[in-house]
């Protein structure tokens, strides 16, 4: 029985590596995230602005509602840039390429 298991557990592992690569291998440049500018998220956060008091999960919709799956944070106020995706199985992937 466990060794039914490990060897489910090899073949996905293998899949997933198999996977991976080929993501890795077809994947895009970073420069091609899209991104929005320091100026145009200081803007949208001053009153009257589009994120004006709104909650994060509110602010995300938006997000992707501009942006779709994936988009850059640009770095600001001594925080380093960051990627947001709203497609969980893109997690894996852009963690790994990122690094």
């Amino acid at each position: 029985m466990l060794s039914k298991q490990v060897c489910a557990l090899s073949r996905r592992a293998y899949c997933s590596a198999v996977n991976l690569a080929s993501d890795i291998k077809n994947a895009r440049p970073f420069s091609e995230i899209p991104t929005m500018s320091f100026f145009k998220v200081a803007k949208g956060n001053l009153p009257g602005g589009r994120y004006y008091k709104k909650s994060m999960r509110e602010m995300q919709q938006l997000f992707y509602e501009e942006y779709g799956n994936i988009m850059r944070i640009p770095a600001m106020l001594g925080r380093p840039q960051f990627i947001i995706t709203f497609n969980p199985d893109d997690f894996e992937t852009v963690s790994i390429c990122v690094k």
